[in-house]
């Protein structure tokens, strides 16, 4: 073999090695991206059970504390993006129906001022999803009950 040659077959070599060393960190920083959307979705699970069950069984403070909890998380995943986990349209409703709730918790604890803040953040959330034709808070809180109602 000549010396070009030898050093062609060389070069080969290390261009294949630094190819399957990306390839490999690509493949890596997928497999920590997926672990990292699971890790989230779990969070978020156990976070949105607990603030039901608060919705549901709890004082109203504790009720709002709860669900203020899981609408942080909730603007996080939002931050965060879409994942193969969650859709875009899935992070605006479950905002929108946190939102709504907020809202209702907040008009038994006679707030006016947060009742509105929540209802637009919710009617904002509602039009990501064109298919619940939620318009106005009356269609909002219609809809939040009839969710609730099968939820129990």
């Amino acid at each position: 073999m000549s010396k070009q040659s030898s050093l062609y077959c060389i070069g080969l070599l290390i261009l294949g090695f630094l190819i399957g060393y990306f390839l490999e960190h690509a493949r890596a920083g997928r497999t920590l991206a997926g672990a990292f959307a699971a890790f989230q979705i779990r969070d978020l699970s156990e976070s949105a059970e607990r603030a039901q069950k608060a919705y549901n069984q709890e004082s109203v403070p504790v009720a709002i504390y709860a669900m203020t909890e899981l609408l942080d998380r909730q603007q996080a995943a939002e931050k965060a993006g879409e994942t193969a986990f969650l859709s875009r349209q899935i992070i605006a409703t479950d905002l929108m129906l946190t939102h709504a709730r907020l809202a209702k918790l907040y008009g038994a604890a006679a707030q006016p001022n947060m009742i509105t803040q929540h209802i637009t953040e919710a009617l904002r959330y509602a039009k990501i999803d064109t298919n619940l034709a939620i318009t106005n808070q009356d269609t909002l809180m219609s809809f939040l009950a009839r969710i609730d109602k099968g939820a129990k």
